[in-house]
Parts: structure tokens; sequence; C-alpha cells
């Protein structure tokens, strides 16, 4: 077996690593998320493996109920997390539109003709998390601009 002559190891890690070094006598092993550094002479062999970590999934959201007015409007949900993750609104209700724009969900929620308030979920997923927000848009005014309940 030949033998590696060297003055010195230098590597540089980010997540879980793991160095082994053999040389006749002596085995050199370092695990962790350091920077590595050996000087050692005479190798017989180096294992180098480095296993990156998994950082646990996140998903957060800054709202969790958006009032609109009955006029109908733009809202916007900032999302938080470390992936892929997607919006839709439950039950296909069609008075409501979600738009993803970078770590945004922008909110379009058209204008109530109706005399009563309605309400629409927004789910937005990643993997196994779920974050919900509830859209709860106001009832028409009458001509008198009063909901169609105080008349």
């Amino acid at each position: 077996m030949k033998k590696v002559n060297l003055t010195a190891i230098l590597v540089w890690c980010i997540g879980i690593c793991s160095l082994h070094a053999q040389t006749n006598d002596t085995m050199y092993i370092h695990k962790g998320q350091t920077v590595i550094k050996y000087a050692i002479k005479d190798v017989d062999s180096i294992t180098f493996s480095h296993f990156a970590e998994k950082e646990a999934p996140f998903l957060s959201v800054d709202e969790t109920t958006i009032i609109a007015a009955a006029e109908g409007g733009t809202y916007y949900i900032a999302v938080s997390s470390n992936g892929e993750w997607i919006a839709v609104v439950e039950n296909s209700e069609s008075w409501i539109t979600l738009t993803i724009d970078n770590d945004t969900i922008v909110v379009s929620v058209d204008e109530n003709t109706f005399f009563e308030s309605r309400s629409a979920t927004a789910k937005i997923t990643l993997g196994s998390l779920a974050k919900s927000v509830v859209v709860n848009q106001e009832a028409k005014k009458t001509d008198c601009g009063c909901n169609a309940s105080q008349n």
C-alpha cells in the first residue's frame, strides 16, 4: 500500500462531517461541525464524509384572518418557510383568487353583491405542514347604507 505524505489537512465543513486518517499505528477520527485541521505524516488512507444537516421544515404566515370589505379588494399574506409551499382556496370559492409573488400570497376578493357576509379559507401547505387563513367578507350594504339585517 502506498503511503501519502501530508504535512496538513484542512477541511472546511458545513453540516456533519467525518474525517478518518489511518497511519501505521494511529487512526485519527474527527466528527462534528467544525473546521478540521490535522498535521499527519505518512498516511495510509484518508476518508472524508460530509452529511448535510437536514433542517426541519417550517411554515408560518403573518395573517390568520382577513376581513374584506363588501367592495372587495386586494390583501396580502406573508409566508415564511424553508421549502416549496402551495396555496389553494378550499371548496373552490370563485369570488376569491390567490396569486403567489415570491414569499407573499396576493389575495384578490371580488365585490360581494349579496346582503349576507361570506367566508372562504386559504390553505397553505408545505409537505405535512399546513396553515389556514380565513377570509371573511362583509355583506353588501342596502341603499340606506346599513346591512340588510338592520332594516
